[in-house]
């Protein structure tokens, strides 16, 4: 009898609700139960904090950090002559090694550490900026973005963070926007159509295409939180479009039809495509489902305007202007509603 007594007990305490507070956490380090890691993520977790004030706290974060570095680089634009090369180098290795130092002091798992390691990036680049500008090593500029790059690559990855991950990308970009003017056609300005400029925008769709891929792979199948942010998205999945819109709108006005322009219209039309089923079927995403219908709002606008200028001539007059007033009003006017639409669809899909 006792031991059904007790049996029935320990069942009642298996079902019982138990509330743990901030106190019992803090307890349970006291006890040696949990660890310091873990006692900081119960208390991140039962403590509350305002949305309004977790943004506060970020965009104050972020701004200060832009700003302190934005002021390291105009302290030397504006000092460039007063500076001896040794005080040049002093302080901003100096910066940089307390920029490491102090992440590694807080910690890569917290916000403060993730800032500070993007600070001592952005130094990294800094330096090989006056280092070249004092040495006058005489390297392209593509070369400098290059390096920059890859010699951040190893933060990039241990540090774990969005925001510098997407610097690390734009870097790569720039590097290749620098190295198709400077080495792939040299002097050739990248909307110049007769020399092959138009090509490194299909080349830097497909890479930054790649790079959401891996993205949207790495959230969805592996679970990679610091990934998640749909910013990183959106971003990404602009500059895809951007860069194949340029060229189509290029294709679709008649102003160039060459190899590059023809592929960057195919390119848009699959992306387009792709982004409408992904981003409506598979991982619901208003906005970065307005982006494809803006994208494609663009060129189809540009070649009605196309045809209408065509028949209205050289001399086109007021009416033609109206018309395409119209025009623009009309189609943007389509996208709205079913975009409306389609959000209501996705809406009532989640719910």
């Amino acid at each position: 009898m006792p031991d059904e007594e007790t049996s029935f007990d320990t069942e009642m305490a298996d079902d019982r609700d138990y509330t743990v507070d901030a106190t019992t956490v803090r307890r349970l380090y006291a006890d040696g139960v949990l660890d310091e890691a873990a006692r900081d993520a119960g208390l991140e977790w039962l403590e509350y904090t305002p949305a309004w004030w977790r943004w506060a706290n970020r965009t104050l974060l972020f701004t200060g950090s832009a700003l302190a570095l934005a002021g390291v680089v105009f302290f030397f634009a504006f000092n460039w002559a007063k500076l001896t090369p040794l005080v040049k180098f002093a302080m901003l290795e100096t910066a940089l090694l307390l920029c490491l130092a102090a992440a590694w002091r807080a910690g890569l798992d917290g916000l403060t550490g993730k800032i500070l390691t993007l600070g001592a990036s952005v130094l990294t680049g800094a330096t090989l900026a006056v280092f070249g500008q004092v040495y006058q090593t005489g390297v392209d500029a593509w070369e400098l973005f290059a390096a920059w790059a890859a010699l951040i690559l190893g933060w990039v990855v241990i540090a774990k963070f969005g925001a510098l991950w997407l610097m690390w990308i734009v870097l790569v970009n720039v590097a290749l926007l620098l190295y198709w003017g400077q080495v792939v056609v040299p002097g050739a300005e990248l909307n110049d159509v007769g020399r092959g400029g138009w090509g490194v925008y299909v080349v830097l769709a497909v890479i930054n295409f790649i790079a959401l891929a891996a993205r949207e792979y790495a959230v969805t199948n592996k679970r990679i939180e610091w990934l998640a942010g749909e910013w990183l998205r959106w971003v990404m999945w602009a500059a895809v479009l951007f860069y194949l819109t340029i060229p189509g709108v290029a294709l679709a006005s008649g102003a160039s039809q060459n190899k590059a322009t023809i592929a960057a219209g195919a390119l848009l039309s699959v992306a387009v495509a792709i982004g409408q089923k992904y981003f409506r079927k598979i991982a619901p995403d208003l906005f970065a489902l307005t982006l494809c219908v803006f994208s494609a709002c663009v060129v189809v606008i540009t070649l009605i305007g196309r045809v209408v200028f065509k028949f209205s001539g050289r001399d086109f007059g007021a009416g033609s202007l109206l018309l395409m007033g119209l025009i623009v009003i009309g189609v943007f006017a389509l996208a709205g509603l079913w975009l409306r639409a389609t959000g209501a669809e996705m809406k009532g899909r989640r719910s």
